[in-house]
């Protein structure tokens, strides 16, 4: 993924979990495995669409279930007012 330089808005790395392209990570980073601030990022980044991803599946489930219920609901209701008793 492509991350803007936080010094210099005209310069960009690549960055992955575990590479990236700046000078840190190059020089300093990959030899102490200590990840650089724009790897910090795009797993900052990564980790917050992730909480949005498993709460939008939440909401989801719980509005399935309550569509669920409710067609049950209704079709109960109808065949009570189909019976003749």
């Amino acid at each position: 993924m492509t991350v803007q330089s936080f010094t210099d808005s005209k310069v960009t790395y690549e960055t992955t979990e575990h590479n990236c392209t700046c000078g840190d990570w190059q020089f300093r980073g990959s030899k102490t495995g200590k990840d650089c601030k724009h790897m910090v990022a795009l797993k900052r980044g990564l980790a917050q669409e992730i909480a949005k991803v498993e709460r939008f599946l939440a909401i989801k489930a719980h509005v399935e279930r309550v569509e669920i219920e409710r067609r049950e609901n209704a079709s109960c209701y109808l065949r009570m007012m189909a019976s003749p008793w």
